[in-house]
């Protein structure tokens, strides 16, 4: 009987707590939770506010992704050459770059549960970039080859990628034992990228999401 009651006690404070952290969501108050790349928080107001030096790389992540220039893992190598690095510490990645660049948060946003408040802290990004950006990844996503079935024993067939025309190297085994390699069809326009390619190295090209 004891157990019963201490669990109903326990149930109880979990509703007050998160009835608690909805009002203070209804008001645009921080209710804890990862806090967003660029932004810090007010301990006194309980807000967010832009942090000096992350607020200006987040505008830049935008503005660079809705030129449609670059895709997310470019970006994130090129933050990564200047020595930039993510809220935990580590290098970005295009993951990273990709949940940054759909997060509502810098559009001065802010969504607990069920309750979303509009206006909450300064916003980083325009309405119309943060707009930009979500049809660009949207249009990439769709386009975006889903990966290759593949029984080959070779981790990294299907993966890797022939610089010169595109097409996907596949591990084989030949007739007598020692192992060779294949590509995949290369695709279109690859005759003329193979010609038109240094001898050496790749030539680098945008990437997509």
């Amino acid at each position: 009987m004891l157990g019963v009651f201490a669990q109903f006690e326990r149930e109880v404070i979990i509703d007050r707590v998160i009835c608690g952290m909805e009002r203070k969501a209804a008001v645009g108050g921080w209710t804890g939770g990862t806090l967003p790349y660029g932004y810090l928080v007010d301990a006194h107001a309980e807000r967010l506010l832009p942090h000096t030096d992350e607020a200006p790389v987040v505008a830049s992540i935008f503005a660079t992704y809705a030129g449609a220039a670059y895709g997310t893992r470019t970006i994130a190598t090129q933050l990564n050459a200047q020595g930039l690095r993510t809220r935990s510490g580590r290098p970005w990645t295009g993951q990273a770059v990709g949940r940054l660049l759909s997060n509502r948060t810098y559009l001065g946003e802010r969504t607990f549960r069920d309750v979303t408040v509009t206006g909450t802290h300064p916003p980083l990004v325009s309405q119309q970039t943060f707009d930009q950006v979500q049809q660009i990844l949207a249009l990439r996503t769709r386009h975006q080859p889903g990966p290759a079935a593949s029984t080959s024993d070779y981790l990294l067939s299907g993966i890797v990628v022939c610089a010169a025309c595109g097409a996907h190297y596949v591990g084989t085994r030949q007739t007598d034992g020692t192992t060779g390699t294949a590509t995949t069809p290369a695709r279109p326009g690859a005759e003329a990228a193979r010609a038109t390619a240094p001898a050496h190295g790749y030539a680098p090209t945008p990437s997509k999401i």
